[in-house]
Parts: C-alpha cells; sequence; structure tokens
C-alpha cells in the first residue's frame, strides 16, 4: 500500500507540472480509458448474466449463445416472466452503460481537473486580490509549479512587488518634498531674523537721529546681502525636487573673502540677537576651492540651533588642515544627552523629554557636508556646552 501511495504522490506531483492544454488532454484520455474499461467489464457480466439464464431453459447450446444471440428471439417467449423482466433490465444497463459511464466520467474528471489545477491557484489569486485591494501588500502570491497557473501566480506576485516598489517611491517621493520644503523653511529663519533685527533697530533709533549716513548705509547693504541670498534660495528651490540634487559650485575664493563672509553673517547674528557670537579664525589657507553658499547655509544652520540652546555666548572656531576645513561651533548650554550625541543628526528627531528638535537642521547640515565629501560630528566640551564640528574638503 505503501508503495501505491507513493506511486500515486508521485502522479499527482508529475501532474501538477503539467500545463493546463497537456493535463486536461491526459484527464480526458482516463476518462475515455475509464469508460471504455469499465463499459466492457459491464458487458461481460451482463453477458454472463444472460448466459447464465438461458442454460436453465433446454435445447441451447453454448454456441446458439454466443453467437449473436439469435436465441432470444426463440426462446424469450418461452421464459418466465421473471427471467423476461430480467432479461430485459441486463439488456438495458449493458447497452445504456457506456452513456451512463461518459457522463459520471466527465462529472469526475472536471471535478479532479479543477481540484488538482485550479482550485488552489485561483483561491490564491482571490485572496491576494482581496489584499490588494485592502492596500495589505504583504500576503505572498506564491504556487509553486510549472503550468500557467503557477505563471499567473508569479506575474500577481511580481504584480504585488511592483506596487510596494511604486508606493515606497512614492512615499520618498512626497517625504523628501517636505524635507525639501522643511529645508527651505529652516534656511530662510537666519536671514529672517536678521532682516527682522535690522528692521527693528531702523524703526527705533533712525526717527531719533541715532544712526548716522555711515551706519545706516551698513545696515541697508547688510539687509540688502540677506535678501540676495533670500532670492538665491527661491531660485535654488526651483530647480531640484529633493535636497540629493544639490549640486556642487565650488569656486576658488581667497582667505579675506571666505573669512567677510563669515564675519558677515556673526555680525548680523550680534546685531539682532541678545546672544554674543565670537569668531576665532585660526590657520586657514590663503585659498579655498569650497561651495561658499553651502559652507554658510551648514554654519546658519548649526548657529541657528546653537542660539536655541545656549546660555549666552557662542564660539566660532574656523581652521584648514589636509586639505579640509573645519567649521567649530561651541556654546555654552547644557550640551548633547547620549541619545542625542547619535541620534540629533536623524531626519525629524526630537528628545520627546525635552521637546528638543534637532534633527531637521543638523541633517540637512550632514547632507550638505556629504555632498562637500566631509562629514559633521557632535561633542561635548569638557567644561561644558555642546560642540557641532563641520567638515568639507577643499582639495
Amino acid at each position: 500500500m505503501d508503495w501505491i501511495d507513493e506511486r500515486i504522490e508521485h502522479i499527482t506531483k508529475k501532474l501538477k507540472i503539467v500545463s493546463l492544454k497537456n493535463a486536461l488532454q491526459i484527464y480526458i484520455l482516463l476518462g475515455i480509458a475509464a469508460v471504455v474499461i469499465f463499459s466492457l467489464l459491464t458487458m461481460f457480466i451482463c453477458n454472463n448474466w444472460i448466459r447464465l439464464i438461458i442454460f436453465k431453459y433446454e435445447g441451447f447450446t453454448s454456441y446458439d449463445i454466443v453467437g449473436e444471440y439469435v436465441y432470444i428471439d426463440k426462446i424469450f417467449s418461452s421464459m418466465q416472466n421473471r427471467d423476461k423482466v430480467l432479461t430485459i433490465i441486463i439488456n438495458l444497463i449493458k447497452n445504456f452503460s457506456p452513456i451512463i459511464y461518459s457522463i459520471v466520467s466527465i462529472i469526475v474528471i472536471s471535478k479532479l481537473y479543477y481540484k488538482n489545477k485550479l482550485e488552489i491557484p485561483l483561491n490564491i489569486l482571490k485572496e491576494e486580490a482581496k489584499h490588494i485591494g485592502e492596500e495589505d501588500y504583504s500576503f505572498e502570491c506564491t504556487y509553486e509549479t510549472g503550468d500557467e497557473m503557477g505563471e499567473i501566480c508569479e506575474t500577481f506576485d511580481n504584480m504585488r512587488r511592483q506596487l510596494i516598489t511604486n508606493k515606497e517611491n512614492l512615499w520618498r517621493q512626497i517625504n523628501e518634498e517636505r524635507r525639501l520644503k522643511a529645508a527651505f523653511a529652516h534656511d530662510l529663519r537666519t536671514p529672517l531674523t536678521v532682516l527682522k533685527g535690522y528692521t527693528e533697530l531702523l524703526i527705533k533709533y533712525y526717527p531719533e537721529g541715532k544712526i548716522d549716513e555711515e551706519k545706516m548705509m551698513e545696515t541697508l547693504n547688510m539687509m540688502k546681502s540677506q535678501i540676495v541670498r533670500l532670492e538665491n534660495f527661491g531660485g535654488t528651490m526651483k530647480k531640484i525636487n529633493t535636497l540629493e540634487e544639490l549640486e556642487l559650485n565650488k569656486i576658488e575664493i581667497t582667505k579675506g573673502d571666505f573669512i567677510s563672509s563669515i564675519e558677515s553673517v556673526v555680525k548680523g547674528i550680534n546685531d539682532t540677537q541678545d546672544k554674543k557670537l565670537r569668531l576665532h579664525v585660526d590657520d586657514i589657507q590663503s585659498e579655498l576651492a569650497v561651495d561658499k553658499d553651502i559652507v554658510i547655509q551648514v554654519l546658519e544652520n548649526v548657529l541657528s540651533n546653537a542660539l536655541r540652546y545656549c546660555n549666552n555666548t557662542i564660539d566660532i572656531t574656523i581652521k584648514t588642515e589636509d586639505s579640509f576645513l573645519f567649521i567649530y561651533v561651541k556654546d555654552d548650554g547644557r550640551g548633547f544627552t547620549k541619545e542625542e550625541l547619535n541620534k540629533a543628526c536623524q531626519p525629524y528627531y526630537t528628545n520627546s523629554k525635552c521637546e528638543n528638535h534637532y534633527g531637521l537642521g543638523l541633517s540637512i547640515c550632514k547632507l550638505l557636508c556629504e555632498k562637500h565629501n566631509g562629514n559633521i560630528s557632535l561633542f561635548n566640551s569638557i567644561d561644558g556646552g555642546a560642540i557641532v564640528c563641520a567638515k568639507f574638503q577643499t582639495p
């Protein structure tokens, strides 16, 4: 019995990998073979029953019985009623058995074909369609056979994976747009703060005549430079869809021009904030090949966070070493927690205990530094306060 079961299982597995067309032909041939075998067997049994009935009556040899049944007409009238009825029933069974077996064969073959070749994959496909309709893409449409239904299930599963990819891409695109808008809003903060501070300064002191013409022109030029930066921000945002698309524009600038740009940022904040920024310039190359706008953008983002958490003073140290530009920003605040040191550069990271929002500005700084073949590092000072180091390559 075990051998028979193994053979049946082997045949079933073979049929599963056969194509639908060939499998249908095999099932039909098996059905026809079964009809022929059972029909012949039924005729043989019916003939034997009739033979047994005929032998009860004298005057008939086996030759008479075997040959074309000419004996029926001769003896039927002399048979007992019971034998007459029985003979009629047996002949009906013999004559109609092929038709009955054919009908039964069609029903059985259809059910077996549906059960073995169609039922399981169709249920899998229905379940997959249901999950996809509910936007649940976790259900795998797997039916490992070599027939067309297996190929259809594989195609459905490929479609499911493609839908997952498309949804991830759409979500990534939405997230990048959100990130880009947030970066733009974040970068506007410092220029707007400076403009607001200078505007309040002019409104307060100009009517009283406390601002001379030289100071007025200096203030207006500072305001103009911030307006130009805002215009540049707007132009950049129109050209790119993600921060990753931002291209470097490295140019050779002198040490004097670079320091002057940094001093302009520091002066603008000092003039408009109640916190004190101090700039320290160490040994710097006479010429630097950097994207000045990106360096300034990183510095302003770092200063924006530092201004929120410092107590009174922020120290900015600039130096170059081994073809790299380093900008250190140290504040006198509480410093970073252990968690913030590990996660503060992640997008939208928030320390829920303190409601500190480091991640936006620092994550942008990290990306911009990496585009400049550098990086950003976070430390705590031994005498208290946080230190952020921005590193840029200056080949």
